[in-house]
């Protein structure tokens, strides 16, 4: 849990040290729109314990809460978005630190984030 924004409840994916996107640049994504799906999954899991372990259950829904928010750094104020930051500074020596300009597929951090509101 990092004061980070884009590292704040992101889980680290298989992929992660593997990204090129556009830029065909090898970095960390942080976030990635993927990264909803651990907020779904602690939401879920505070659900599931909420009638015996209430208070680890609100632990595990406000987990989900910033995870969910972190994957909403990805959308600008312009209408434009991103799949993926690549968050280092710099990768093999290459300036990094963007939102990589592919737009494919964040719309699912969006659409897993409304149904984990509507479950």
């Amino acid at each position: 849990m990092q004061s980070d924004y884009h590292l704040y409840e992101c889980a680290i994916r298989h992929w992660d040290g593997y990204w090129f996107g556009k830029h065909k640049c090898y970095g960390d994504t942080f976030p990635h729109y993927w990264t909803v799906l651990t907020a779904v999954c602690f939401s879920r899991y505070a659900k599931l314990i909420a009638a015996t372990a209430a208070a680890r259950a609100e632990c595990y829904k406000v987990r989900a809460e910033n995870g969910a928010h972190s994957t909403l750094s990805m959308f600008f104020p312009d209408g434009s978005a991103s799949c993926a930051c690549v968050y280092p500074a710099t990768v093999n020596g290459t300036p990094a630190g963007f939102y990589d300009p592919f737009a494919n597929d964040q719309n699912w951090a969006l659409y897993l984030y409304g149904k984990m509101l509507a479950d």
